[in-house]
């Protein structure tokens, strides 16, 4: 897993935070998903589909970025 961050303003903190949220490793899966043959793609595809709706995160309280 690597991360994905970017910089919001924190409601909680009440100052300019970084926000970060897990992300798969495409090429990871990618080499899986050929070495499958494909199948792997069962596996690949909800985790992508769980990283889309996985909210961005403050580094400092931890408050979900709304």
């Amino acid at each position: 897993m690597s991360q994905s961050t970017i910089r919001r303003h924190c409601g909680f903190c009440n100052q300019p935070r970084p926000f970060v949220k897990q992300t798969p490793a495409h090429l990871t899966h990618f080499i899986l998903t050929l070495f499958t043959c494909g199948a792997w793609l069962v596996v690949w595809i909800p985790i992508v589909l769980m990283g889309v709706f996985r909210p961005y995160r403050c580094e400092f309280c931890g408050k979900a970025k709304h």
